[in-house]
């Protein structure tokens, strides 16, 4: 496995997000379109924490960061204890953000290992999170108190953003910007 860390780019963006705030004054986040077994069952909801990585503000440091905004409105969806939204850019391409709200710390953990089980060769992303890595195709996946980020960029187009930057960097400064947010909230 190898191991990354995040230089002075990345220092930069912790510093500018930390002055703007990510949890400024916002509506209520987005309304959930639950799944229909989820709708019949008797639901909490996702997080608050979940919930954050698909509100307007969220989207405009995620589009600060990258230099490119999405092209159309967030629409969440919530199944399975799984919060998500796809970011659509002008280009067509698209990134997922998921998360996965959990019990427990056992049960995060036990859900966190299972995906990397599963993701293939890894690699390891030293300081994000309680746990995180990276997959062949350039997505993160981040465990964080009892929830578990997914920003998946494998539909994402090989560059994206003001400077253009591969995929990878595009999924590590997404997920360093919404654990940013998390903090703040």
């Amino acid at each position: 496995m190898k191991s990354w860390r995040s230089g002075a780019r990345g220092l930069g963006l912790v510093l500018l997000l930390a002055v703007s705030g990510c949890a400024g004054a916002e509506a209520a986040p987005p309304p959930v379109s639950p799944s229909p077994a989820r709708a019949a069952a008797p639901a909490k909801g996702p997080s608050d924490e979940a919930r954050l990585v698909c509100t307007g503000r969220t989207a405009e440091h995620i589009s600060g960061a990258l230099g490119v905004a999405a092209r159309s409105p967030l629409q969440p969806s919530w199944s399975e204890d799984v919060y998500a939204c796809d970011y659509a850019y002008p280009d067509g391409s698209t990134m997922r953000l998921s998360v996965k709200d959990l019990a427990d710390a056992g049960a995060t953990t036990a859900y966190f290992e299972a995906k990397r089980a599963v993701a293939g060769p890894v690699t390891v992303l030293e300081g994000m999170g309680e746990g995180a890595f990276e997959r062949a195709d350039g997505s993160v996946v981040v465990r964080k108190d009892n929830t578990v980020l997914v920003v998946d960029v494998s539909a994402l187009a090989a560059t994206l953003g003001t400077p253009p930057r591969p995929r990878a960097n595009v999924a590590r400064t997404v997920a360093t910007t919404v654990l940013i947010c998390w903090v703040e909230y």
